[in-house]
């Protein structure tokens, strides 16, 4: 499947993992959680968190894998 027009393919080096980040300017980053959990205690912090049920803040997947939407560009 095909990106749309306003996000971008998934591409190597970051085309493995089990979370989906993605940057103001709508490229996507395929990363895993271990990786970012070691990196970042706020990401730590939000990983170890329950998920919510629901959220009204648009896509929160995107080929199965949880997506993170970051204020900062690529």
């Amino acid at each position: 499947m095909s990106p749309s027009p306003t996000e971008s393919a998934i591409e190597p080096p970051f085309d493995k993992g089990d979370v989906v980040v993605r940057s103001s300017d709508r490229q996507d980053f395929l990363v895993y959680k271990l990786d970012l959990s070691r990196a970042s205690p706020v990401f730590e912090t939000m990983f170890s968190l329950p998920k919510p049920a629901s959220t009204h803040f648009g896509d929160t997947t995107k080929d199965g894998h949880p997506l993170i939407n970051l204020a900062e560009s690529a």
